[in-house]
């Protein structure tokens, strides 16, 4: 100890102090929460285990939102502690900068400027820790702290499932005996488990010893909880990674070029597309889901309707369910049976509220993350390298049954930003990622 009565530098505690609490563990602990806490688990408590599509859903959608407002704090202190790297890998993403702008911007037409300002604030927080997370901890322990997370959340929602099984399973609803976990609705689930389950099997694909077991094991209960959750199109999706996988690396290793993997990947999608629109009807009979989808087909016409109204700049950030004019979202939603407040479509929800300019910018991300994850592949060939790539086509798959993208409250969000940024880090230290000979 000093004269001071203060502990130096080379004072065993204080050294053991500052090994514990660096920039890099705060953004483990804070990343790690948001993936647990912010979606579910205390708040599914606090809320006595109601869905957010129960018909008393008031108290977790409460919960929800006061979960994430004890989460901002933590967030900013990693941001402040890490601003010169967060300041760094803003320099790589003008698209993501010139999408937040926009939504602030956005205040000058919205019904609630307020609400706008507001919700862009907290949009920002979540969308700068998804910038800054991949830098600060680098590609590798970026990627094993989300394994860490999904690990935890697969062990609680084990725990919810067999010691809460009130709260672990769907209740009075359409959907009651389906598996939830931590989660209020058994969709929620399924989504992180077709992320959890690619995320896991790369991992364990990149390592060795008891950590590959480990890993394997994981993504082994991922799936057995996701066929718990009788979700058909989660698990067409995961039956489908695998193929991609496999044809990604396998053009990487011979070599082809980076933007020939996006090229087939595009027309893959198209594709893909097609098929849908000329089988959809059997598709979806297949899938054990109505033509109609569950009432979206109704609801994306008449939001469209509204679009056609506002094309240029839209209704504003978080301002068009508020919004009580003839063609705003509160209309919508006194009108169908299910009140719905959420397009249930990202592109649509990016339209309906930034307009075109948005939905351009939004086009801009995907495509821009697509090539450098495409880039990764080619120059590092590793199963971990894949990881950008296949979280963006899980993304995408959802962006059109979910609203997962570019809202204030939602780790769904953070994922596409995460893909992203973790391609352009994993390009930027191409040099270092080593594939493990398998």
């Amino acid at each position: 100890m000093s004269r001071t009565g203060t502990y130096s530098a080379e004072n065993p505690v204080s050294r053991q102090f500052h090994r514990l609490f660096t920039a890099q563990n705060l953004t483990r602990l804070v990343l790690i929460m948001c993936m647990l806490f912010c979606s579910g688990g205390i708040f599914l408590l606090l809320g006595k285990g109601t869905s957010m599509v129960d018909p008393d859903s008031e108290s977790a959608q409460s919960s929800n939102r006061a979960m994430w407002l004890a989460a901002y704090p933590l967030i900013l202190a990693a941001l402040f502690t890490g601003w010169r790297v967060l300041a760094s890998a803003l320099n790589n993403q003008l698209i993501i900068v010139l999408m937040l702008a926009l939504s602030l911007v956005s205040a000058l037409w919205s019904h609630s400027a307020g609400g706008t300002v507001f919700a862009t604030i907290q949009l920002a927080i979540t969308t700068l820790f998804a910038v800054y997370a991949p830098r600060a901890l680098g590609y590798r322990n970026f990627l094993e702290t989300m394994g860490w997370s999904f690990v935890i959340m697969i062990g609680l929602s084990l725990v919810f499932a067999v010691a809460l099984p009130h709260y672990g399973f769907v209740q009075d609803t359409q959907n009651a005996g389906s598996l939830r976990g931590i989660f209020p609705q058994k969709n929620t689930l399924a989504t992180y488990m077709t992320l959890a389950i690619p995320t896991v099997s790369l991992l364990a694909f990149s390592s060795i010893g008891y950590m590959r077991l480990m890993w394997a094991g994981t993504a082994g209960l991922a799936l057995i909880m996701l066929l718990m959750t009788k979700s058909a199109t989660a698990l067409l999706l995961v039956l489908a990674m695998p193929f991609l996988v496999w044809f990604t690396l396998s053009i990487a290793r011979s070599r082809a070029n980076g933007l020939f993997v996006v090229g087939l990947t595009i027309f893959g999608f198209g594709a893909l597309a097609a098929a849908i629109y000329i089988l959809g009807p059997l598709i979806l009979e297949a899938l054990g889901k109505d033509a109609g989808l569950s009432g979206r087909d109704s609801l994306w016409a008449t939001i469209l309707a509204s679009f056609t109204t506002r094309p240029l700049f839209g209704f504003g950030f978080f301002g068009f369910w508020t919004d009580t004019s003839e063609f705003g979202g509160a209309r919508i939603t006194s009108g169908v049976v299910w009140h719905p407040t959420s397009t249930h479509n990202a592109w649509l929800n990016m339209a309906i509220q930034l307009g075109v300019p948005g939905l351009l910018l939004m086009i801009a991300l995907w495509v821009t993350g697509f090539m450098r994850s495409g880039r990764l592949i080619f120059l590092v060939g590793s199963p971990l390298a894949a990881w950008p790539f296949v979280v963006l086509i899980v993304m995408t798959t959802w962006s059109l049954v979910q609203s997962n993208f570019m809202n204030h409250q939602s780790v769904l969000h953070m994922y596409v930003i995460f893909a992203v940024t973790a391609a352009t880090e994993g390009v930027r230290n191409a040099h270092v990622l080593r594939p493990v000979r398998l």
